[in-house]
């Protein structure tokens, strides 16, 4: 569940990812490493409440969403 919606993850396509930190330039020492997923990851969800239209566009990241981690582009593909 994120901004109101509601999904069921049904498959990714992924490269490992990696980890990711840097310097913190106000308290002059090293920011923590946190996990990331690698640029281009793609996650194919099932949507079961909510309009998931409104997530595009838009972060969907705890870490670091001011650096631009974890911005969701939102598609759709038919039914078979």
């Amino acid at each position: 569940r994120i901004g109101g919606v509601t999904a069921r993850l049904v498959a990714a396509a992924v490269k490992p990812g990696g980890l990711i930190g840097g310097w913190d330039l106000v308290h002059q020492r090293p920011r923590n490493r946190v996990r990331t997923a690698a640029a281009g990851s793609v996650y194919f969800f099932e949507r079961v409440r909510g309009d998931p239209r409104s997530l595009h566009g838009t972060t969907v990241s705890e870490e670091r969403s001011e650096q631009g981690f974890g911005l969701a582009f939102v598609g759709g593909w038919p039914h078979v």
